[in-house]
């Protein structure tokens, strides 16, 4: 993360699942916390679907969706 920065890039995580464990959660928080203070964007969950789709205009979720329903 330190070192895109310092490329001068903005750091972005994106996860599309959050974890169960607790102790994987708080490392999760704590990944958050740092990006946020890098400058930079930590998104998971629904919200790194919705950012993947407004950055590249390409609903990824519902793409993957409509091929498990085709596989089903």
């Amino acid at each position: 993360m330190q070192t895109v920065k310092n490329a001068g890039y903005k750091p972005i995580r994106v996860m599309f699942y959050y974890p169960n464990r607790v102790r994987a959660q708080r490392i999760q928080k704590t990944l958050e916390t740092l990006y946020a203070g890098a400058g930079g964007e930590y998104h998971y969950g629904n919200d790194a679907w919705n950012y993947i789709q407004k950055y590249t205009g390409v609903d990824l979720k519902g793409i993957l969706e409509k091929i498990t329903q085709e596989n089903a």
